[in-house]
């Protein structure tokens, strides 16, 4: 959804991220869901965008498993040092 609600618009924006998964260990599947939003400091404004993602692994993952497929952040700054 875009909606503009004015002409006035802010030279500083927001983003924000609402990231949901959902393992199946059952099935060896996870879902993938990403909200964002963006607007901008006056509201005059706003941007939303909802995604999903499903993926199907060949044998059973855990969460562990999830974090190196998906950044895992401390693996990421230990690999650059």
């Amino acid at each position: 959804m875009i909606e503009r609600l004015s002409d006035d618009t802010s030279k500083q924006i927001s983003l924000s991220f609402s990231p949901k998964g959902t393992l199946n260990k059952v099935e060896s599947s996870f879902q993938l869901d990403l909200g964002l939003i963006i607007e901008d400091e006056n509201k005059s404004f706003v941007i939303e965008i909802d995604a999903s993602a499903f993926y199907k692994f060949e044998k059973s993952v855990g969460l562990d498993d999830l974090n190196i497929m998906f950044f895992d952040i401390e693996t990421y700054s230990e690999s650059r040092g």
